[in-house]
């Protein structure tokens, strides 16, 4: 049931519309100025008002312009037995659904007021859709924000770490996030990167091909990772562990992809250290394994290559027998391990 508010300084008036409304299932409140449909409003919300414009005291027009603004989910149409075309416009202007002509026809009013009703419940849910709508993208926009503040911040605290973000919804990859580790690792500059074609940081040719473009719904694809030589600005080639992961729209496409680069050079360098130390000790060991530990016939046939191993590990057991032995003088130790040392010799025979 709507409620609807009648003011009218004309009591007939004001009961035959009063009546008209009830018989057609509407709640009725009557007032006969302006200064007591305000005291009404104060204590009970209206789905409309009716409104008659020349009243004395204070006058429809101005009442209905307070009415509107204070309760702006009331709808009013005005009632007047003026029919002035320049009354009918400010009327309009304040914010009233319709005018209505005295006298009037009882079918005309219910249309009236009908057609008022549905275009205030209209302007209620638009504004209701509008509302949330505008929370829903500032809450989206928040959460965005904080993402990108999270990721700037692990960009920036990550400096032996390369990370770029690509673009690729154009038709050209463009390069959209550049870190601090990057800066170091490439060396170029964010400022001169950031919205400049990706290919100028000679990136492998595959990383496209090895993206998929799209995926299945409710499935995650990764990207790749291997190792490979990557060229800075100055030309120098770096060794790098080479992480993509794609990053996809809300249809399942690929709209970006993260570059993520980490300098290995250091591994490398130690790397090749350490097999330049084998083979130094390779070198001082040829000759000498048969006649030291390995007498035997049964093992001569192996080369020297496959006897280094073996003998860094007898070498190491008998280190540690002879230590235990000497602090703990526990003479079952040194046993022990002289026979965990033969069991190591003949499997190795």
């Amino acid at each position: 049931m709507k409620q609807i508010l009648v003011v009218d300084d004309e009591k007939s008036i004001r009961t035959l519309i009063g009546k008209i409304l009830e018989m057609n299932g509407h709640g009725c409140t009557l007032a006969a100025d302006a200064s007591e449909a305000r005291a009404v409003l104060k204590d009970q919300a209206f789905d409309l008002i009716l409104c008659d414009i020349d009243m004395p005291g204070e006058s429809g027009l101005d009442f209905i312009q307070y009415a509107v603004s204070e309760y702006v989910d009331t709808a009013a149409v005005m009632v007047t037995a003026m029919d002035d075309p320049m009354i009918a416009e400010v009327a309009l202007k304040t914010g009233v659904y319709d005018y209505i002509i005295k006298p009037f026809e009882q079918n005309g009013l219910l249309i009236r007021i009908s057609n008022a009703l549905r275009r205030r419940q209209l302007e209620i849910d638009n504004r209701a859709y509008r509302e949330s709508l505008e929370k829903m993208v500032a809450d989206r926009t928040a959460a965005l924000r904080e993402s990108e503040a999270r990721l700037r911040a692990i960009f920036g605290a990550v400096e032996h770490v390369s990370f770029v973000m690509i673009d690729r919804s154009g038709e050209e990859e463009s390069i959209i996030e550049f870190s601090p580790g990057a800066e170091r690792l490439l060396g170029y500059s964010r400022k001169e990167v950031l919205g400049k074609p990706a290919a100028m940081l000679n990136l492998p040719g595959d990383i496209s091909v090895t993206l998929d473009t799209s995926r299945p719904s409710g499935q995650e694809t990764a990207g790749f990772t291997r190792e490979l030589l990557l060229t800075r600005k100055t030309g120098e080639k770096i060794p790098v562990l080479f992480s993509t992961y794609p990053i996809f729209n809300g249809k399942g496409d690929t709209s970006a992809a993260l570059v993520v680069c980490v300098d290995v050079s250091d591994r490398k360098t130690a790397e090749k250290e350490l097999q330049k130390s084998m083979a130094k000790l390779g070198k001082a060991l040829e000759g000498k394994m048969n006649r030291i530990i390995f007498p035997s016939r049964a093992f001569s046939h192996t080369t020297v290559s496959n006897r280094i191993p073996h003998y860094i590990a007898l070498c190491t057991l008998r280190a540690r027998a002879t230590l235990r032995e000497r602090a703990r003088g526990d003479h079952r130790a040194f046993l022990f391990t002289s026979k965990a040392l033969q069991r190591r010799r003949q499997d190795i025979v």
